[in-house]
């Protein structure tokens, strides 16, 4: 349908394209400037990336795993400090200045996480004991 002389034609309104076709037709994807668009992708490419997503949550998990990076019980950490008051401060709560709550038997050996297996401990012994732990956790996955 030819357009009436005199009106003003999609060049002339002063909206950019932001995308032509190969065809000559174009699409203004005017919400992709603002982060909006998102571009369709094929199924087997939707497959292909769930698959990718999929093996890195895996891989994160085991890595967490292996290094004995289980997800600590804040609730055991609480009765431990409620029975075993900071060394520093003699309170159950808040900051301990230069000590931490740690593990006697670490979680990646089969520690229980929980208040029998805990401890006050210095963070300079800390340190060393972790490094230590970390060792021979990574010693037993190979």
């Amino acid at each position: 349908m030819p357009i009436a002389s005199g009106t003003p034609t999609y060049e002339d309104s002063g909206v950019r394209r932001l995308y032509d076709l190969p065809n000559g037709n174009h699409k203004n994807l005017g919400l992709h400037a603002w982060g909006f668009y998102r571009p369709s992708f094929s199924e087997p490419m939707r497959t292909l990336m769930a698959i990718i997503s999929a093996l890195w949550i895996a891989l994160i998990i085991l890595v967490a795993i292996a290094t004995g990076a289980d997800a600590r019980d804040a609730k055991q950490v609480r009765l431990f400090r409620a029975a075993n008051p900071c060394p520093a401060t003699v309170k159950a709560t808040g900051a301990c200045p230069g000590w931490v709550v740690d593990h006697i038997k670490p979680l990646c050996a089969g520690g229980a996480n929980a208040p029998v297996n805990m401890q006050w401990q210095t963070r300079a012994d800390s340190l060393v004991k972790d490094r230590e732990e970390q060792q021979s956790c990574m010693a037993r996955i190979h």
